[in-house]
């Protein structure tokens, strides 16, 4: 993983088809008038993203993530970031398993303690707004 003088790597997953859903929910998507839009979601407990196309299947819908840390300083720093994707076919979900720092990890691997996720949805239609949640699952 990046230190906080390296750039940080893009990570990118195609998600794995899945019938679950998120009990830590938080649900963001865009659609035009009569359509159901797509979203995502951030289940803490097991570090996974979860991504549902909607009724429309273009734009290669997906969640863009940032994993932040705390540096020694108390200062907020990507330590990593990518892409779920989930296209598949209309209504599908897919989940991407990741492994991130607690947030009560400490010292964490840039010296500090904390650890949060930033991410949003987007497709065809724009991105959401973004969501922040400290990683303590």
């Amino acid at each position: 993983m990046a230190t906080s003088a390296q750039a940080v790597e893009l990570e990118e997953d195609y998600g794995s088809l899945t019938t679950e859903i998120c009990d830590d929910t938080w649900r963001g998507g865009t659609a035009p008038p009569f359509h159901e839009p797509g979203w995502a979601c951030f289940e803490r407990s097991g570090d996974k993203f979860l991504v549902n196309v909607g009724d429309t299947v273009d734009g290669s819908p997906r969640v863009e993530w940032w994993n932040e840390l705390k540096n020694a300083r108390g200062d907020w720093k990507i330590y990593r970031q990518g892409y779920c994707y989930g296209e598949w076919y209309r209504h599908s979900t897919v989940v991407c398993n990741k492994n991130f720092y607690e947030d009560s990890t400490s010292p964490n691997a840039l010296g500090g303690k904390g650890s949060r996720i930033v991410f949003l949805y987007r497709d065809s239609h724009g991105p959401s707004a973004k969501a922040v949640v400290l990683n303590d699952g």
